[in-house]
């Protein structure tokens, strides 16, 4: 730990005024973590009553009405008492936004417990993790978004999910002219531990990805219930005591969108493609909310489209961007290049899900 220099102290006047928190020998504060793609800069602050997570998001990159609209989500869920979400507290001028230069400030409790770090997890913990998402989603399902708040977190009833409009967008931009740039630049300039990885990515989207698009073709039309998601539920965003799910944590990419979206991704994270792990999932989110059939397709469609998709994100940031990464963004480029690689590498399943079937096992 060391003591925090301006403009973070200004920034924690705000949030905690009294005399005694501030006084230096009464909190800590740890360095920041890497600010990652997103320019977030995240902060532990140590005080004598609690631990606190601070976190500046760069003016340029928040659009406001959303990000109070997310804290009244998260209130609304806090409210409920069933879902181990951190609620940002309000600043001595009662907002829990507070602007100072070009960054804007949250501030939230820093919840307990750790990320699982053991592949793959027991059963117990996908158990209860997917029944923390349950609970999230059927918590957030009730939430009134204000009227510029329903553009991302309003509840709808048959509705075509956006999320797979937005990656067939993504997915018609690698054409072939546009993949073989990549891959041409991908094996000069990349370093076998990463090149490695990326082959295998490149060489799964030679093979699959007009499957992918065809997939998104036929299933963007269906309709299905829309609702707040949170989109970037993955391992590290779950934290645990022991098989005990603690918080579910950063939520900035929350948006209204189809539940089947953070099964997929929470599940592929979990589980990668053991397919006895998914049905563990599955029956356990089940037990809290039941799936309907086309939600059971979308789970398909959406872990197929995203597991590529990401990879292929991977690759071209590290085609574009790797000598630039901070080395924590590499490391963690890189784990993530290798898990979406060893799925890839096992190849898609034979058949399609008819509507209203479970998907089979994945692989």
């Amino acid at each position: 730990m060391q003591s925090i220099s301006s403009p973070p102290v200004a920034i924690l006047r705000e949030f905690f005024p009294a005399p005694t928190v501030l006084e230096e020998e009464n909190w800590r504060v740890a360095p920041p973590m890497d600010p990652g793609f997103s320019g977030a800069s995240v902060w532990r602050v140590t005080t004598p009553q609690a631990d606190w997570c601070l976190k500046g998001i760069p003016r340029a990159d928040l659009d406001f009405d959303r990000q109070r609209g997310l804290h009244r989500l998260l209130r609304h869920l806090c409210e409920l008492g069933r879902c181990p979400v951190a609620v940002p507290i309000s600043g001595q001028k009662g907002t829990s936004l507070v602007e100072l230069g070009e960054m804007v400030w949250q501030c939230e409790p820093w919840l307990p417990g750790e990320a699982l770090r053991e592949e793959p997890p027991g059963q117990k913990q996908v158990a209860t993790a997917l029944k923390s998402l349950a609970v999230w989603h059927e918590s957030a399902r009730g939430f009134q978004p204000k009227d510029r708040e329903r553009t991302w977190f309003e509840t709808s009833a048959d509705t075509k999910a956006p999320g797979l409009t937005e990656r067939l967008e993504v997915a018609t931009r690698w054409t072939d002219t546009f993949r073989e740039g990549i891959e041409w630049r991908a094996a000069r300039a990349l370093p076998p531990a990463i090149a490695l990885p990326a082959e295998v990515i490149l060489k799964a989207a030679r093979e699959s990805l007009r499957t992918v698009i065809q997939e998104l073709e036929s299933t963007r039309s269906l309709r299905t219930l829309v609702q707040p998601c949170l989109r970037d539920i993955w391992r590290p965003h779950v934290l645990f005591r022991g098989a005990e799910v603690t918080g579910l944590i950063d939520p900035q990419a929350c948006r209204r969108d189809c539940v089947a979206t953070d099964i997929s991704r929470l599940l592929g994270s979990l589980c990668g493609n053991d397919s006895n792990l998914w049905e563990t999932g599955l029956r356990s989110y089940e037990e809290v909310r039941t799936l309907t059939a086309v939600e059971c397709l979308l789970v398909r469609t959406y872990d197929r489209s995203g597991c590529l998709l990401s990879g292929l994100w991977w690759v071209e940031r590290f085609v574009e961007s790797g000598p630039d990464l901070s080395p924590s963004m590499r490391q963690r480029g890189e784990q993530r290049l290798r898990h979406f690689a060893k799925r890839l590498h096992c190849g898609w399943p034979d058949g399609s899900p008819r509507v209203g079937a479970r998907p089979p096992p994945l692989w």
